[in-house]
């Protein structure tokens, strides 16, 4: 389990990407062209690193090739929701995450996110998948795994 410091610093969600039926290289050519600036890291799910049958190469491995080295460390999801929900929490002190208005895919998915009902008063841990909402929150959790609970 990774360690999960006490007091995070602030995080700002300034810009979104998302884009269906687009290469993995028209991507990264729209991001860089976005922002051309050096990038201090870019994280992505663990299971990027597993190899395509069509392809036989992974999403990290073709990053790589396109200048983006990823960074990823193994977790369980209810890690990294621990650790939005603490950014967001006003019973942890101040919020600590700000997202700009111009994310609106984020603020909805975040808005969208629920969780199954067990019992009639215990919920799951997980977040349900839905399929759009929940690949949204996925890569607001890897960049909290990564960037604040380094083994």
């Amino acid at each position: 389990m990774p360690n999960r410091p006490t007091k995070a610093g602030n995080v700002f969600v300034i810009d979104e990407h998302l884009k269906s039926h687009t290469t993995l290289a028209e991507h990264t050519r729209l991001i860089k062209n976005r922002y051309p600036q050096n990038v201090e890291a870019t994280y992505v799910d663990p299971a990027g690193r597993q190899r395509r049958e069509i392809t036989g190469t992974s999403v990290i491995a073709e990053l790589a090739a396109l200048g983006v080295p990823t960074q990823y460390w193994p977790s369980r999801i209810t890690d990294g929701i621990e650790l939005i929900h603490n950014h967001l929490s006003l019973a942890s002190g101040s919020p600590r995450l700000f997202i700009a208005n111009q994310c609106e895919l984020l603020i909805r998915a975040l808005q969208a996110l629920r969780y199954q009902k067990l019992t009639s008063d215990q919920l799951s841990e997980l977040p349900e998948k839905d399929g759009v909402h929940d690949h949204i929150v996925n890569t607001l959790r890897y960049f909290f795994i990564n960037h604040f609970a380094k083994p």
